[in-house]
């Protein structure tokens, strides 16, 4: 029996507290410096040229269903990132420096090779994995369609909700923010002008994280269709040739938010962020739609 729109999660992470997002992209003061927004990555003027934050959802609540870069969202978005200054954020600044160094002397061969398997194309990495279970499960015609129903909008939603709190927050890059580390304000920061990542990093804005965003938003989902999280998912990496195997959907979870640790290209702050508001979508979405009986 399939259930659908009941989230049963054995980790039942605290949640952080959500607010609307105002109709317009607001800096928030005292993160760190200002930054033009060609200098949060190499080649983020050539990224994503037609993106204007706010965006609606997918699935809106006037039921339509288009995606109009322009329109007025009805989106959650994590709380301010922490200062640089602030304890907590020195703390994973330095895991994400010393664990995600292209060059890091304290990454295991098994760690790098984490960092490196979910650069995959996530679209790409994501479909295989989808279409596996969905052999692998033995679902019906009907069950595989409801279910890529559920999984499409969700992912798509909870990269639409993340990216609009990328730029409502404009955080730096650890790129940007290790060779920066002296115009930051915080003596305690110290900058590392040969640093590199283990991972390319992308071009757009670091807080949250879209894979923390998307994979538990997606994982969210498949355990309300399955009604358990313990649930066997294969996951392919043209990058690295493998492919891993879960037994659980909240270790899937776990495994992506190290890796953008290992890449380099998050903070472990940012991730976690990333999965809270992954979640937020995931309920929202499957409270007002896919909801039993909605098939009938």
């Amino acid at each position: 029996m399939i259930l659908r729109g009941r989230v049963t999660r054995r980790d039942r992470r605290p949640r952080a507290a959500h607010r609307v997002m105002p109709g317009k992209g607001s800096r928030v003061n005292g993160l760190v410096k200002p930054l033009d927004p060609t200098r949060f990555e190499p080649l983020f003027d050539k990224m994503m040229l037609d993106f204007e934050a706010p965006c609606r959802w997918v699935v809106s609540d006037d039921q339509t269903h288009d995606l109009p870069l322009k329109s007025q969202p009805s989106v959650v978005v994590p709380g301010p990132h922490p200062t640089p200054a602030k304890p907590p954020m020195l703390r994973v600044a330095s895991l994400t420096k010393d664990f995600g160094a292209l060059n890091s002397t304290v990454r295991t061969a098994q760690q790098t090779e984490i960092g490196k398997f979910w650069t995959d194309d996530a679209a790409a990495q994501y479909s295989r994995a989808f279409r596996g279970l969905i052999a692998s499960q033995h679902l019906t015609t009907a069950e595989s369609a409801r279910l890529g129903a559920m999984y499409s909008v969700v992912a798509s939603d909870s990269v639409t909700a993340c990216m609009n709190a990328k730029y409502h927050f404009a955080f730096w890059r650890p790129y940007t923010a290790i060779h920066d580390a002296d115009t930051d304000g915080n003596p305690a920061t110290v900058l590392d002008p040969v640093w590199v990542p283990l991972a390319v990093t992308p071009g757009h804005p670091e807080y949250p994280a879209n894979h923390g965003c998307l994979t538990e938003a997606v994982m969210d989902t498949l355990t309300a269709f399955f009604g358990t999280d313990e649930i066997t998912f294969s996951v392919s990496s043209a990058v690295t040739g493998t492919t891993h195997t879960f037994e659980s959907l909240d270790d899937v979870v776990a495994e992506v938010d190290n890796a953008r640790v290992y890449g380099g290209m998050h903070y472990r702050h940012s991730v976690k962020e990333g999965n809270r508001l992954g979640r937020k979508v995931a309920e929202h979405i499957l409270k007002r739609h896919f909801r039993d009986g909605d098939h009938d």
